[in-house]
């Protein structure tokens, strides 16, 4: 019973929104959009597999930055003359 439910759905067609044109029925059944969907899956992961780097890349931790609470130094001219 649960077998051919699931076999009904996977051959029906599903009305999709057209953009500035309404709805239509769509050209694809599930089944041939679950087949595609499996079929994109199995490339990108075959595709990352494939790779030298990693997909994702992690910056270290670096301390925060403290802000300045002296005034900034002063150039050589400034310290001979004492100011």
């Amino acid at each position: 019973m649960l077998v051919g439910v699931a076999e009904k759905m996977l051959k029906q067609k599903n009305v999709v929104s057209v953009l500035f044109g309404g709805k239509r029925i769509s050209e694809k059944s599930n089944s041939k959009k679950l087949d595609w969907f499996s079929n994109e899956l199995v490339l990108k992961y075959q595709r990352r597999s494939c790779r030298i780097s990693p997909t994702v890349a992690f910056q270290q931790a670096t301390a925060p930055v403290q802000p300045r609470l002296s005034p900034p130094c002063q150039n050589q001219e400034d310290r001979k003359m004492g100011n």
